[in-house]
């Protein structure tokens, strides 16, 4: 391949040029001069203009930047106004450090610190009906009235406020509240009128921390107890609660419509065992719709003490841990997914309710108890007294072991499919009106199944290795198509009962797909002992 030396290629470039030049008449164009800047600066694009003193009033809508720290106040006395700050402050010795004297719209407040200690930080209380305002990013210390206060149609977002005399952040009418912080003021939160909205403040260490009405739109982030809901409203844990004081609560609940999130941290009590009631989370009985979930229950010891104790209707319990407390549960017309475990007395005590996918474990006397209501996927483990004490209820598809007295205990019942091993009584014990079918009694320390009254229906169940079987006490019982081996006794039953027990025959070697015995009677409603 044969290449160009380079004196040879600059002659075919210059050739190629002159011949592309000569084809235009005005020849070739030069530029004018150096070229001219291609963007606009920030004063084109938003003309801002500059404050450096006061006092001062804004009389044209703009946009305004603090130069330096401002020793007075700043009235806005114009609509479509933005106030940078610039991280700078402003002090006002006499009113507020910044003020509205008459209704405005389109207000923008953001970036620097304020303070004022004969007024507000920010005092926009005439501010207009849809005000279409923001403020943002403004850090108000040492007022002796509001560290900020608006009226409809704000939102004040990212902002910390701390010792006011009045509140920290006064809104009313459909104003947003978010992502503030709010501390040592007397008021911390206050909704003034109906459909302002409030989400992930934070708000500790005021006298009051919240003052709302009925209709605002409330997202609590709870810092402390003790605290009172009495709006409704959703709360959500910060990081664990606690309280010191026996005889305190540490959330009240008076309020329909509640939802308290412990966002997997717990709620925990003074632990003392003293004659002092404390109650975790306390809804009063004439309250409805609290939820309570996602998290843990923990130290409300003293005597008589509830983890909680919600009696009102439509209550709901989901994934909470209620340990070395009293009392766990009192409450709630379903309790899901929960663990009550260590309590002194009662893990969990619901009447008229469902318990679903539970544990009640090592607590001093019953395990689940209540009336009226279903328990239903649930153990019951090593519970000092009963470890499901259910009358009018159902029991379906339990474990329940190794508890002090009996497994199940109930009466006007239904009891089926429940394992009840190791306890210290009977494994299932009823009363009358109850029906117990497919479930399994073994090694426990009195009956295995045991009838105190009359009108109790027992099939398909299989009892071995307990003291007694099949127990009844009076008549008028019936057993169909239940088993029992290796007791010491394994039927005793009052004379009056109806059913069939036949000892079953036991056959030689079965190899293969035939052979064997009948067992000794072809009554399909035949009991069997083997």
């Amino acid at each position: 391949m044969r290449f160009l030396h380079v004196q040879q290629l600059t002659v075919i470039l210059w050739s190629f040029l002159s011949l592309v030049c000569s084809g235009f008449s005005q020849g070739l164009l030069m530029p004018s001069g150096p070229p001219g800047p291609t963007y606009r600066t920030l004063d084109q694009v938003e003309p801002r203009i500059p404050l450096s003193e006061a006092p001062v009033a804004i009389t044209n809508a703009g946009s305004y930047y603090l130069t330096q720290n401002l020793s007075n106040f700043v009235a806005i006395a114009a609509n479509n106004v933005t106030l940078d700050l610039m991280g700078f402050s402003i002090h006002s010795p006499f009113g507020s450090a910044i003020t509205m004297g008459f209704p405005q719209t389109n207000i923008v407040i953001r970036n620097g610190f304020l303070s004022a200690a004969n007024g507000s930080g920010i005092g926009f209380n005439l501010s207009s009906i849809g005000a279409n305002g923001l403020i943002e990013d403004v850090i108000v210390q040492g007022v002796s009235q509001y560290g900020i206060s608006v009226k409809d149609g704000f939102t004040v977002r990212r902002c910390q406020i701390s010792q006011a005399g009045d509140v920290g952040i006064r809104v009313e009418g459909n104003s947003v509240v978010e992502d503030n912080q709010i501390t040592g003021c007397a008021i911390g939160l206050q909704g003034k009128g109906l459909g302002a909205r409030f989400a992930r403040n934070l708000v500790f260490g005021n006298e009051d921390n919240y003052l709302f009405v009925a209709g605002d739109q409330i997202n609590l982030l709870l810092s402390e107890i003790p605290e009172a809901l009495d709006w409704p409203c959703s709360a959500t844990f910060a990081g664990t609660l606690s309280v010191d004081s026996p005889g305190t609560t540490g959330i009240l609940v008076n309020a329909d419509q509640v939802t308290i999130d412990l966002a997997g941290h717990s709620l925990v009590g003074p632990g003392q065992n003293v004659n002092n009631r404390s109650i975790g989370i306390y809804q009063l009985s004439d309250r409805r719709g609290l939820t309570v979930k996602n998290g843990t229950i923990v130290g409300w010891r003293g005597f008589q003490d509830y983890g909680i104790r919600a009696l009102g209707e439509g209550v709901l319990f989901e994934n909470l841990i209620a340990v070395s407390n009293y009392w766990g549960f009192l409450g709630g017309d379903r309790v899901v997914d929960c663990v009550a475990a260590y309590n002194i007395n009662t893990g969990m005590i619901v009447s008229e309710g469902t318990v679903e996918g539970c544990s009640a474990v090592h607590n001093g006397f019953d395990g689940i108890a209540g009336s009226y209501g279903l328990v239903r996927g649930c153990n019951a483990i090593g519970n000092g007294h009963d470890g499901i004490s259910l009358s009018r209820g159902s029991v379906i598809d339990c474990l329940v072991t190794s508890n002090g007295v009996h497994g199940v205990s109930g009466s006007q019942a239904l009891v089926r499919n429940v394992l009840a091993n190791y306890n210290g009584g009977n494994g299932i014990d009823v009363f009358s009106d109850a029906q117990i079918s497919s479930c399994m009694a073994h090694e426990n320390g009195a009956s295995g199944f045991a009838i105190g009254g009359t009108g109790v229906r027992i099939e398909d169940s299989h009892a071995r290795e307990n003291q007694t079987g099949f127990s009844a006490a009076s008549s008028n019982n019936l057993f169909i198509g239940n088993t029992t081996s290796g007791n010491a006794t394994n039927w005793s039953l009052a004379a009056g009962n109806v059913g069939l027990v036949v000892s079953a025959v036991p056959t030689g070697p079965v190899v293969g797909d035939s052979g064997g015995a009948s067992p000794g009677s072809t009554n399909p409603f035949a009991n069997f002992t083997f």
